[in-house]
């Protein structure tokens, strides 16, 4: 009994290596890495190198339809709508920098990306962007991964395929995985696995990696990000090992950061950025993708996915109500897009102070159709009916706190 007491007191002062803290659901582990090593070795896809893209990008508004193929036996893996939906929510929140999660950390950035559940399936019948399939390859074998895939795919290159499984190679701690756009793109393959218990909001599948955050992880490798620590494979870079990405410090391997403290230990001359979406803290400590993770992610898109979030794509996918296209663009503290169901104008705002909001909306000759002044917005969301609208282009201007914001909307 002695010498088990011992044993308790010794891990209890003498904690994992480079671990914040322990966990109840284990450490977190992305498989990310391993899979790009595998399609290196095959010899037909190229090396994984970190974001060093230039394209040209004017901050527009990028929307990217979203399928989730759940494969499941009717056990608990067989997620709830509710959860697939509320999914949506977290990576548009995340991404978006809005939302509980968010903080002032300076080193935070709006991503300008969102999510839409699909809503037109690739034969242009309605959907809701779910499909559930019966199947053992619930439990996916990362070796024979395409058994699993092959059960169920939309067009890869027109929708962001998520695959929701039982397990990943029977290993309880591996969480999910993606491929990096630089080397899969396309392919068939492309997409993220996600194991059910770390998907959605409050899921009650997982004590401590219920926020969704882990979702917002594997898409940040869909779109090229690499973990904070560095590119090799094995997850041990060190010091003379770095991401490429500039406003992300260097750090030095894995690190597993929780609650209460959620630590930045001093690493390599920096301070740790646990908050950081691609590390590896739980899910109650992050909440910051970077300016430079914004503009990597941006630049994969437009490099290996243009088709994914063009207007056509968006419309043939259903996710046309969500689109925004800003003629001009100022700063991300007013969004506006038109909602097609209940022809609405939706405004997002987040100002640092209050501010007078007046919009006014015109027709392509530059009729006056409407105005309404909103006062003393700070953060909130406001809706404004448009009554019908014949089918066309219209503009919408948006004047606050000495800025004009003009956007177009298309009216089906």
């Amino acid at each position: 009994m002695y010498r088990i007491l011992f044993i308790l007191i010794f891990l209890m002062i003498f904690p994992w290596h480079q671990s914040g803290a322990q966990v109840a659901d284990g450490q977190r582990h992305c498989m990310t890495p391993e899979m790009s090593e595998r399609l290196e070795e095959r010899g037909m896809f190229p090396h994984f190198t970190t974001p060093s893209f230039k394209t040209e990008d004017k901050n527009q508004m990028v929307l990217v339809p979203v399928v989730f193929h759940v494969i499941h036996e009717d056990g608990q893996e067989n997620l709830h709508d509710s959860l697939l939906q509320n999914q949506i929510e977290v990576l548009n929140e995340d991404y978006g920098r809005y939302g509980g999660g968010a903080n002032d950390d300076p080193a935070g950035a709006d991503a300008r990306i969102r999510f839409c559940l699909a809503s037109i399936d690739p034969n242009g019948n309605p959907s809701n962007g779910v499909v559930r399939v019966k199947s053992p390859l619930t439990d996916l074998l990362t070796e024979e991964e395409m058994l699993t895939k092959d059960l169920s795919r939309w067009p890869v290159e027109r929708y962001l395929n998520i695959w929701i499984v039982r397990s990943i190679d029977g290993n309880s701690r591996t969480q999910g995985y993606s491929y990096y756009a630089s080397q899969a793109a396309n392919q068939p393959f492309d997409g993220v696995v996600m194991v059910y218990r770390f998907v959605g909001r409050n899921t009650p599948h997982s004590p401590i990696y219920r926020l969704g955050h882990t979702m917002s992880h594997e898409v940040g490798h869909y779109f090229n990000l690499p973990h904070p620590w560095g590119s090799d494979q094995s997850g041990e870079g060190g010091c003379d090992d770095d991401d490429g990405i500039d406003d992300t410090p260097l750090c030095s391997g894995q690190f597993f950061a929780s609650p209460p403290l959620c630590p930045e230990p001093e690493q390599c001359g920096f301070v740790r950025q646990t908050a950081n979406f691609m590390d590896y803290s739980t899910d109650d400590c992050m909440n910051v993708f970077t300016a430079g993770q914004k503009k990597a992610m941006r630049d994969a898109i437009f490099t290996y996915r243009p088709e994914l979030t063009t207007f056509t794509n968006l419309v043939e996918s259903g996710c046309q109500e969500d689109f925004i296209d800003y003629s001009e663009v100022t700063e991300d503290e007013l969004d506006i897009y038109y909602r097609q169901d209940d022809q609405s104008l939706i405004l997002n705002a987040l100002f640092d102070d209050r501010e007078s909001v007046t919009v006014m909306v015109y027709n392509v000759q530059g009729k006056l159709l409407g105005e309404r002044t909103f006062p003393e917005i700070l953060i909130a969301q406001q809706k404004i009916s448009l009554g019908t609208l014949s089918s066309g282009l219209y503009v919408v201007k948006a004047l606050y706190g000495g800025i004009a914001k003009t956007v177009k909307i298309v009216v089906y």
